[in-house]
């Protein structure tokens, strides 16, 4: 691997677990995307 190749995933790695720590620590993330997901479950039934 090269220095290159290392530093972009670095930023890659450091990017996901920003988006992630984000996410858990803010309720804004579970209001807006657990309706997407249990949505179309709750209208079939």
């Amino acid at each position: 691997m090269t220095a290159h190749n290392r530093i972009w995933l670095l930023l890659i790695i450091l990017g996901w677990a920003a988006f992630f720590a984000v996410a858990a620590l803010t309720d804004g993330f579970t209001h807006a995307w657990v309706p997407h997901w249990e949505h179309p479950q709750a209208e079939r039934q």
